[in-house]
């Protein structure tokens, strides 16, 4: 009974650690393409300037 508690237990452990590594390869993609736009954005309204 313990055992298979334990074994429960590591599981779960192993499954939050796989999502977090998710979200933050998820928040890391995010962040980058917030960069980039805005650098483009800058970069676009230097270019364009009427």
């Amino acid at each position: 009974m313990r055992n298979s508690q334990a074994s429960m237990l590591k599981k779960q452990k192993i499954i939050l650690q796989a999502s977090e590594d998710a979200d933050n390869k998820a928040l890391k993609d995010f962040l980058y393409s917030a960069v980039n736009a805005v650098i483009v954005t800058k970069r676009n309204n230097l270019f364009f300037k009427p």
